[in-house]
């Protein structure tokens, strides 16, 4: 009998940033850059604090205008980048962000309310 392989492999992107938390939702991904410096006009992985990769069919890595977009290659997520994030939390189709101010962020599918606001827009 066969038996299945599930393989690992590293995320070459992040091969020099240390990652500090990942929240996985149904169709994306979102990175947490521990030690990021402040983000600047360049856009390599250790200038930037948060990254998204999959699917944004429903706004949920928060790319406000790219709902077609859909990446192999994390890409910045810069609305967030000098944030004091204190967690992340990735849903079927939406992202949330605690910071360490006690604020919270959402963005993605709003249908069934879960962005904490009545409007169902994304």
């Amino acid at each position: 009998m066969l038996r299945p392989e599930y393989l690992f492999y590293t995320v070459p992107f992040f091969n020099n940033v240390k990652i500090a938390h990942i929240a996985c939702g149904s169709n994306s991904t979102i990175f947490w850059c521990e030690n990021a410096p402040q983000p600047t006009t360049s856009s390599t992985p250790s200038e930037f604090t948060v990254f998204g990769s999959g699917a944004n069919l429903d706004c949920e890595l928060g790319i406000q205008g790219s709902f077609n977009l859909e990446t192999d290659q994390p890409v910045p997520l810069a609305h967030l980048n000098g944030s004091e994030i204190k967690q992340i939390c990735a849903g079927s189709f939406h992202t949330a962000v605690l910071k360490k101010d006690g604020t919270v962020w959402t963005a993605g599918l709003n249908s069934d309310l879960q962005l904490g606001f009545e409007n169902d827009q994304n």
